[in-house]
């Protein structure tokens, strides 16, 4: 068989992704405008 590249991990449980280790800058500006991710092509101007 071909090496086809990294073999995939386990699926993180929901919660422990990046977005629950946010600094807490980025944290109080989720908390004033909402989360920028979210937003169309926003998120650059709360970086």
């Amino acid at each position: 068989m071909r090496d086809v590249g990294p073999v995939p991990g386990p699926v993180p449980e929901p919660g422990s992704g990046p977005r629950t280790r946010l600094p807490p800058w980025r944290r109080a500006i989720r908390e004033r405008h909402g989360d920028p991710e979210r937003l169309n092509g926003t998120a650059a101007a709360y970086d």
